[in-house]
């Protein structure tokens, strides 16, 4: 058999609508991949790549058509590339395999660098409105402070009283791991 003329019609001339389409349907066929995977598969290869590669033929899908279409992906977030690329990548290594094309474009891109993560730390203001809240919580919902029960005047953690006894600290300024 001649490249790009698979038994299914499929060929580089194809509208990459047609490999699309055949490769749900094989998919949709795989008992390995739960219900909600396929659905999933659909949906980002309808929002995500559709958009962008449905009229074009599948021979016009190119290292530098794909590598373009990811860099503007990635402009808009980083999970949105890498989910475009997987399903692009799946779609065109399909057609790989049914030998429409000798080569999948998408594994010739460059590699999707992931951004660095940068931690964030609760401001004191951020902790001091979880405080309040939490209390307020305590009071709508009837859990005061309770006999035996001791709390800082700082907003510290409860702890019991017998412990804060045995820790050396009045029940009233009793904090967690602090003995006075």
């Amino acid at each position: 058999m001649r490249l790009g003329d698979g038994a299914d019609g499929l060929s580089a001339d194809s509208p990459f609508s047609d490999p699309a389409a055949a490769w749900l349907e094989d998919m949709r066929r795989d008992h390995d991949l739960a219900d909600n995977t396929k659905d999933t598969y659909e949906r980002e290869l309808r929002t995500l790549v559709m958009p962008t590669f449905e009229n074009f033929t599948v021979r016009e899908v190119t290292v530098g058509r794909v590598e373009s279409f990811l860099k503007t992906q990635r402009a808009k977030s980083y999970p949105r590339a890498k989910h475009s690329r997987t399903i692009l990548g799946m779609v065109m290594s399909f057609a790989v395999r049914r030998e429409i094309v000798p080569r999948n474009p998408v594994k010739e891109t460059s590699r999707l660098r992931k951004p660095k993560h940068v931690p964030k730390a609760l401001t004191a203001e951020q902790i001091a409105q979880i405080r309040a809240a939490a209390r307020a919580r305590d009071v709508r919902w009837g859990r005061g402070v309770s006999p035996g029960m001791a709390h800082s005047h700082e907003g510290g953690p409860w702890i019991s009283g017998d412990r804060a006894r045995a820790e050396g600290s009045p029940t009233s300024t009793a904090r967690w791991g602090s003995p006075r």
